[in-house]
């Protein structure tokens, strides 16, 4: 299976790098530009299917697992694969450092945890200007709605709930789309765990 997987995205990513070559040279600078970041990565997904399919994007991997972190790593050199950043840290410490700091321009989360507990971790990523994006099930809007004074308080406003193409037992999965209309304050994120233990 893993070698199955691995295959698959080594073609994947040749493929992506053909039809990047395509692209007018101006255009590939400008995209360039673009950093995203990945939260709580932990296999990979979907970061590591951005760096593949986006050659030209600038992707971080965010785990506090080192293991994970490595493996990432070595992942990214087998592939070949330069646009990526693996990081080894808990969210409430990278949100605090200044070199990733509101310095992107969408963080995405798969993580099972509350809005209101992921807003806190991702937003202070997002520069004013970009997007933050969690992966959510199929009927997300009561916790949707319970997270709206996290977001407000973190520079955050909700713009949409879509629905995706991926199917769950209990229905259509969705995406959480959020906009970051304001600086995070500088109180945020909190001391690692306190986000989950005392949510927003």
């Amino acid at each position: 299976r893993t070698r199955r997987a691995t295959t698959a995205a080594t073609a994947a990513a040749q493929t992506s790098a053909q039809e990047s070559a395509q692209i007018p040279a101006h255009h590939q600078q400008q995209q360039q530009e673009f950093s995203v970041i990945d939260v709580g990565t932990g296999a990979g997904l979907p970061g590591m299917v951005f760096a593949i399919a986006r050659p030209h994007w600038k992707v971080t991997l965010l785990d506090s697992l080192r293991k994970r972190c490595d493996f990432l790593q070595a992942t990214a050199d087998m592939l070949g694969l330069t646009n990526i950043t693996v990081l080894w840290s808990r969210a409430e410490d990278g949100g605090r450092r200044a070199d990733l700091r509101e310095a992107h321009d969408l963080a995405v989360a798969r993580a099972v945890a509350d809005l209101r507990v992921l807003s806190e971790l991702c937003l202070p990523f997002v520069r004013p200007g970009g997007l933050w994006v969690a992966a959510k099930g199929a009927n997300p809007e009561d916790e949707v709605a319970a997270a709206q004074n996290a977001l407000t308080k973190l520079g955050g406003k909700l713009l949409a709930v879509e629905r995706v193409e991926s199917w769950s037992p209990e229905g259509q999965r969705t995406a959480v789309v959020v906009a970051k209309s304001s600086s995070t304050p500088s109180r945020f994120p909190r001391p690692p765990g306190t986000p989950s233990k005392k949510p927003l």
